[in-house]
């Protein structure tokens, strides 16, 4: 066992600069590292009447019947989705940047 100990040992003093880290080697991940225009958000306004009523009932909202008042419902609906969708892509970039460390 005495030889195993010693390969462990030399291991260990070839690799100890990777256990040792430094708070320099920390990459630390900002909201301006995040582009948010760079992703693509929905405008309900934009929708016809077919494709907003089809986005709603996706969603499992109700149409009130008023265009405009169910284009809010909906827009705050993807309002919602754009702001989780932007979070889980900062949260998969620092999961990526921390394996990459």
């Amino acid at each position: 066992m005495e030889m195993a100990a010693s390969i462990e040992e030399i291991l260990f003093e070839k690799f100890e600069d990777l256990i040792d880290k430094d708070d320099e080697d920390v990459i630390e991940i900002t909201n301006d590292d995040i582009d948010e225009s760079a992703v693509h958000k929905l405008d309900a306004n934009a929708l016809t009447l077919n494709d907003l009523l089809h986005e709603m009932e996706r969603r499992g909202l109700h149409a009130r019947g008023f265009f405009e008042d169910d284009a809010k419902v909906l827009q705050a609906e993807f309002d919602k989705e754009h702001r989780s969708y932007v979070e889980s892509k900062k949260k998969e970039m620092m999961e990526a940047r921390a394996l990459e460390a």
